[in-house]
């Protein structure tokens, strides 16, 4: 990333409401209409990954485990929110991170970790759009080598990349105090999100990691 502006933005760490809240020096264009993404980022994508059913109430002569019941549990800047029940009784749970501007309050980023339909352990990175697409988004947990989140698909209101996520990435992220994470630009900035990632271990413990 030498040969390209590198854009370092400077991220002071702070807790409100569950939510890790940051000072952003730097952000060049990237932001744009940064609020109606964050209205994006916030919702159906947390849906799309972890498959989370949506609460139902008990139709009459049905047993109450139709009823889903939805907890959430705040760890440092991690949000863990889980449902339990349906018709056939099972609990999902997802935790979320997110990178707010404070100037604005808006979202620029948001990480997702938890399962797919499928069972499948992934990290998913809600950005914003107008991103360079082939160099995906870059994710260096403390000092280990960068791994790659591929982007999977983009809307007009922000793009989404998959990491699939190994027994030494688990590893790695539950002795993390810090991450580092990389988007490209349309004009080949490369944005650097550094930032404090506290409570993460406890929020995997709370999927079961």
């Amino acid at each position: 990333m030498d040969e390209k502006h590198r854009v370092l933005l400077s991220l002071r760490k702070l807790t409100a409401g569950g939510r890790a809240v940051v000072g952003i020096v730097a952000l060049a264009t990237a932001l744009g209409n940064s609020t109606a993404h964050a209205e994006t980022t916030t919702k159906r994508p947390v849906e799309t990954l972890m498959a989370q059913a949506d609460a139902k109430e008990a139709r009459p002569g049905t047993e109450s485990t139709t009823k889903t019941v939805t907890t959430t549990t705040t760890h440092g800047g991690w949000t863990v929110t889980c449902s339990e029940g349906g018709t056939e009784p099972a609990k999902t749970c997802s935790a979320n991170f997110r990178v707010i501007n404070k100037k604005n309050n808006s979202v620029v980023l948001v990480w997702l970790i938890g399962r797919n339909k499928d069972g499948k352990l992934l990290a998913e990175f809600l950005t914003l759009t107008d991103i360079m697409i082939q160099p995906g988004v870059m994710v260096a947990i403390e000092e280990a080598k960068p791994v790659k989140a591929e982007y999977v698909s983009c809307a007009t209101k922000g793009c989404k990349a998959s990491l699939d996520l190994t027994p030494n990435l688990v590893r790695q992220m539950k002795e993390a105090k810090k991450a580092k994470i990389d988007m490209t630009l349309l004009d080949g900035q490369v944005v650097q999100f550094a930032m404090d990632i506290p409570g993460i271990d406890m929020a995997l413990a709370d999927l079961g990691l």
